[in-house]
């Protein structure tokens, strides 16, 4: 949190494996605070596609829909027709709902 580029530096000279992946996943996370844009980007360039990198989105995702629900759900519509486009939709949704106090 306090040393975003210093923490991505040495997470990249870990091992390519799911530790790695979930430690970028945590880096992402904790950057969506600030730059939830940033954070995505990271999500999608530095985690292989798989299970690790869609939680790391949605995880993202929430943070950003928290703060910016127009910018997350712009996000989620550059996503293909998928089942993760369907559960980032949910997501926006569950998010909506927890803001209006539903």
């Amino acid at each position: 949190e306090t040393d975003f580029n210093a923490a991505l530096d040495w997470v990249k000279t870990q091992p390519e494996g799911k530790p790695r992946d979930e430690l970028i996943a945590r880096i992402a996370l904790a950057r969506s605070q600030v730059d939830p844009a940033e954070a995505a980007r990271l999500t999608v360039e530095q985690i292989p596609a798989g299970e690790a990198q869609i939680e790391a989105a949605i995880a993202v995702l929430h943070q950003w829909a928290l703060h910016d629900p127009n910018g997350a759900a712009a996000w989620v519509e550059t996503f293909p027709e998928s089942p993760i486009r369907e559960r980032a939709l949910n997501e926006l949704a569950s998010v909506a709902r927890y803001r209006t106090g539903e």
